[in-house]
């Protein structure tokens, strides 16, 4: 996760340029919507594993830019 844009696996494959709209939940419970596009893609290794995609992101409320704070504060 980043202010910009995170890495996700997802079961459903996505194409690049793609717009997408979802809800990352937080550590507190709460989710927050997000809006962005595909940048990247990257197959399922396996048969049945997860596709990943990485979104930029274009519309991010501030909630999530706290819960990255807090976040990123945790790890140090």
């Amino acid at each position: 996760m980043s202010a910009t844009g995170m890495r996700v696996r997802s079961l459903v494959r996505l194409e690049r340029l793609q717009t997408i709209e979802a809800r990352v939940v937080l550590r507190d419970g709460n989710s927050v919507a997000v809006r962005g596009r595909v940048v990247w893609t990257q197959e399922a290794t396996g048969v049945a594993g997860p596709a990943e995609f990485g979104p930029e992101l274009s519309e991010v409320p501030e909630a999530y830019f706290s819960a990255l704070a807090a976040l990123f504060a945790d790890s140090e």
